[in-house]
């Protein structure tokens, strides 16, 4: 129900910086889109105080935002309290504002661990077996070693297998993320070709080239979000290349 839910720009209104101006042109797009009340920057105030002065805070109510002082609208006797922003999309989403990319990321993760389960179940017998071509083994060990050299570039905390920036997350460009903006994806990317070369078959070929697929979306929406998240992107974006260093 977006008419529950107010989005105000404040504090730093005028936008002290282009990262705080960014946040805000992200917050008026995504208002319009959901529909919901926005009071932009010229007709607003602090939230806990345009609430209440514009008669959205009723007795009996139970409001939270992202502010500390949200508490004194208690004072219209109502449940006010000032929350996190994690928190604060918890209580939308349990209104049932959800953007629809979130749906596509989690369908794209679900499509993810799922062809690469089936490449996996197919070649397993191959690879136990130890019959599998040399090809395959060298191209599973350089995906094995690539996924550990970006964890271990990546601080902890910082990564998601979702595509979605996590809040307070940090741009890496160290590690293989000196070359390409998505390491992990690349190191998918040669275990699902090792496991169609162990297993010569036209389904997992077919299989492997569908996880391409699905990792080249994946990797679009994450940039999209990245360039929003971190002003800094899109000069990285400029300078590296999203899966094959120097290629593509």
């Amino acid at each position: 129900d977006a008419k529950r839910i107010l989005a105000i720009n404040d504090h730093v209104a005028p936008a002290k910086d282009t990262a705080t101006a960014i946040q805000a042109e992200v917050l008026r797009k995504w208002s319009k889109k959901h529909g919901i009340r926005h009071f932009d920057i010229g007709e607003n105030g602090i939230c806990h105080v345009v609430a209440p002065e514009r008669g959205y805070v009723q007795p009996g109510m139970t409001l939270c935002c992202g502010d500390s002082h949200t508490c004194t609208n208690g004072a219209f006797a109502c449940f006010a309290l000032g929350i996190g922003t994690t928190a604060n999309a918890g209580a939308m989403k349990a209104l049932g504002v959800r953007p629809k990319e979130c749906g596509m990321s989690e369908l794209l993760v679900a499509l993810q661990f799922a062809l690469l389960g089936a490449l996996a179940a197919g070649a397993a017998p191959v690879l136990l077996q130890g019959t599998a071509p040399v090809g395959a083994w060298a191209a599973a060990a350089a995906g094995v070693a690539l996924g550990l050299w970006a964890l271990a570039s990546n601080r902890p905390g910082n990564f998601n297998i979702r595509p979605v920036p996590r809040a307070g997350g940090q741009l890496i460009e160290a590690g293989p993320y000196r070359w390409i903006r998505h390491p992990m994806y690349t190191a998918v990317l040669l275990v699902a070709l090792a496991c169609a070369w162990a297993g010569p078959w036209v389904i997992a070929w077919l299989g492997c080239a569908a996880l391409a697929v699905v990792l080249l979306v994946k990797a679009g929406l994450e940039e999209r979000w990245l360039r929003t998240a971190h002003p800094a992107y899109a000069d990285y974006q400029s300078r590296t290349r999203r899966f094959v260093p120097g290629v593509y």
